[in-house]
């Protein structure tokens, strides 16, 4: 596959990866990562984040789902130091599903144990089995003290999780809340990281309208 770079990241050219590299610099700009910082970016894509933001930490480990973004997503992490991981990440670690649009549809995708079928009528979504790490795996072996979420509702499996994870002191998500029961899950955990002593020190997309929002929390010293 060949790659085109586009600030500073490669990207496919027959695919709209330009504009998730605008947003990583968008939402992520105030973003700052700290030399002993082990980043799990979840849900990474071409590894835009990874690439953009994780080139002076002690560890990033990028995990991806989707086969066909693998090249880039392994090009952008070598170039930083960092691992790309073939894999879903799902709360108890079983093999799932990924569903994606065809070329240059900019519907969603996802992990699931069944296809979700979101994307609008009549486009067909490809399937493919991949393999999975449980989000508790992940957190023993790693113990990441920045996590980075984008994973297109995915993230709703082990959302509730992620305040008890004790080496954590930065976490950057994108939840989406296209479903109620989705919306109501993204209070209960702004609440429950509160509790556990974070701060949402910015977000993105906040409204009643919001397909999705983009939050920064901070533990607080």
């Amino acid at each position: 596959m060949t790659l085109v770079e586009f600030k500073g990241v490669w990207t496919r050219p027959d695919f709209p990866d330009r504009q998730i590299v605008n947003e990583v610099y968008r939402f992520y700009s105030r973003f700052e990562p700290r030399p002993d910082d082990v980043v799990v970016d979840l849900g990474a894509h071409i590894g835009a984040f990874t690439k953009v933001y994780c080139g002076n930490v002690a560890r990033a480990v990028a995990f991806e789902p989707n086969p066909e973004v693998l090249p880039a997503l392994q090009q952008n992490c070598s170039e930083v130091g960092a691992e790309a991981r073939s894999m879903a990440v799902t709360v108890d670690g079983r093999d799932c599903q990924f569903s994606w649009p065809p070329r240059n549809h900019k519907g969603d995708s996802m992990c699931s144990t069944v296809p979700r079928g979101r994307v609008p009528e009549g486009i067909p979504l490809k399937l493919v089995n991949v393999r999975s790490t449980a989000f508790s795996d992940l957190v023993a072996e790693l113990s990441p003290t920045v996590l980075k979420l984008d994973m297109e509702g995915a993230e709703h499996e082990f959302l509730q999780q992620i305040p008890e994870v004790a080496s954590l002191r930065h976490v950057l998500c994108e939840i989406l809340v296209t479903r109620g029961a989705w919306r109501k899950a993204a209070g209960v955990f702004v609440e429950a990281m509160a509790t556990a002593g974070y701060q949402a020190t910015w977000s993105h997309g906040i409204t009643d309208k919001s397909w999705n929002y983009v939050y920064s929390f901070e533990r607080r010293p």
